[in-house]
């Protein structure tokens, strides 16, 4: 049904000033020290598991698109919108605890969004993105909008390539 669609902007007027502040809240006191560690662990010499992508300038605006419309955008749509989303509804209604079928469905769709990832790459390491995952996943039940989630994977991955 149409009205199953999950909702990407919170109204016709779009998103709230406070989900603005809950992503950069986000960024701050998960994506900063995250990439921080990342960075000391390259700075190290330990090998990264997955190798962010080498963007030449003239590719970089290319890149932002992609990574919004074709990565994020998608990615978020199916994995919070439609398989987070009917998880928990199902958990609801089979358990009638709601906190916990919210939990149960965010730990399960941040488990398919990173098998996705191991499937794709050909690479057990890229599992590490269930991490984020759960973040994106806690974004989405905090807010009951995608376009929050959207924007913190958006800039997740250009944070990762631009520390990197």
């Amino acid at each position: 049904r149409i009205s199953d669609f999950p909702k990407i902007l919170p109204g016709d007027s779009g998103v709230a000033p406070s989900d603005f502040k809950l992503v950069i809240k986000t960024a701050l006191l998960v994506l900063l020290p995250a990439f921080f560690f990342i960075r000391m662990y390259s700075y190290i010499g330990l090998a990264l598991p997955l190798k962010p992508p080498q963007i030449a300038g003239n590719e970089l605006a290319g890149w932002l698109i992609y990574q919004l419309l074709y990565v994020a955008v998608p990615e978020e749509i199916f994995f919070r919108g439609f398989i987070q989303k009917n998880t928990g509804a199902f958990l609801v209604s089979r358990t009638h605890k709601p906190q916990l079928a919210a939990l149960s469905a965010i730990v399960m769709s941040s488990a398919v969004f990173a098998l996705a990832h191991i499937i794709i790459t050909a690479n057990p390491a890229a599992g590490i993105t269930f991490l984020p995952a759960i973040m994106f996943g806690w974004l989405y039940f905090k807010t009951g909008t995608l376009a929050v989630p959207i924007l913190m994977h958006f800039a997740a991955n250009v944070f990762y390539m631009l520390v990197l």
